[in-house]
């Protein structure tokens, strides 16, 4: 019976595989011998793999300074009888061992989605989508001034967005490398990016329906569901490149963390709220040109005739 060695490893190409041939393989540090683990905690001569006539694998201790150890980090006795799917540890070297009889999983569908979300990473597109989406975060920040522009407090707002993408890029670029040896981080980020620019072209929107509608109850509704919807999307499609989870469980994990999110922002910002008549309104201080304004405006003579009605 074959065996197959896997060498866990850090690198970006997941763990090594190496089939054994023969009768023995001799694993340690130095160069003669025939499965190589470059780690300082493994001897010249660690261990000795050996087949016996009935096709059965053992692992042997050649004497080693550290021992053979099990996956639990104890040591184990020698000869160990290898079981397929076994793990030991040599050093702090990773060994699991396969027979050639293992079954393996079936191969996982191409998903057609994460190859375009691929292409946000491509220098070009990286650049342009980039220096797009900062200018118009710049916009959207010269559009919310109510007071006389300064231009420090006007480089700080704006230079929260990319700081903002930067560190979420990171955790999942992170998260990536973990489960996928593969950070993408260029992705997330642009990802990122899209994302708070939604959520600024959302912040408008709220304030035309308040200044259109001034119902506050439509303008909180609009809010959460809005921004419930666009993390549930960047989660989603964050998970999408970092991990290699279902659709389901995607679907699952963001909508279930996104909106259990708004559910606390919404209970932190409005469970111990006062009552609304002795509330301050909210206010905005976006400009807005009164062609955005659904209905015609009220004349002063006709706002004065019905304020005085209301005090009759």
């Amino acid at each position: 019976m074959g065996l197959i060695v896997e060498i866990g490893t850090r690198g970006p190409g997941g763990p090594v595989l190496h089939q054994a041939s023969g009768t023995q393989v001799r694993l340690g540090r130095a160069f003669d011998n025939d499965l190589i683990l470059q780690d300082e905690h493994v001897s010249p001569y660690h261990a000795l793999l050996r087949r016996d006539d009935q096709g059965q694998w053992t692992l042997q201790d050649l004497g080693s300074r550290n021992g053979v150890l099990d996956q639990r980090r104890k040591p184990i006795a020698s000869p160990l009888v290898i079981a397929s799917g076994a793990q030991v540890w040599l050093g702090k070297v990773a060994l699991r061992f396969y027979h050639t009889d293992h079954p393996v999983a079936e191969a996982l569908a191409l998903n057609p989605g994460e190859h375009r979300l691929q292409v946000l990473a491509q220098p070009l597109w990286f650049m342009l989508l980039s220096g797009l989406m900062l200018m118009f975060n710049a916009l959207l920040e010269y559009q919310g001034l109510s007071s006389l522009f300064e231009p420090g407090e006007f480089l700080q707002g704006l230079l929260l967005m990319p700081i903002v993408a930067l560190v979420w890029a990171g955790l999942l670029a992170l998260i990536g490398r973990v489960l996928k040896h593969e950070a993408r981080f260029a992705s997330h980020f642009v990802l990122a990016l899209l994302y708070l620019n939604a959520v600024g072209l959302l912040g408008l929107l709220v304030t035309w329906a308040g200044f259109n509608f001034s119902a506050p109850f439509l303008e909180l509704a609009l809010t959460y569901a809005g921004n419930g919807l666009l993390f549930a999307l960047l989660l989603g499609l964050g998970l999408q490149l970092a991990t290699g989870l279902s659709r389901r469980s995607r679907l699952r994990v963001a909508h279930g963390l996104s909106w259990s999110l708004m559910l606390l922002v919404a209970l932190i910002k409005h469970g111990d709220s006062e009552d609304a008549t002795w509330s301050d309104p909210p206010y905005s201080s976006a400009l807005i040109p009164p062609i955005t304004r659904l209905v015609d405006s009220t004349s002063v003579a006709q706002y004065l005739e019905d304020a005085e009605s209301v005090f009759k």
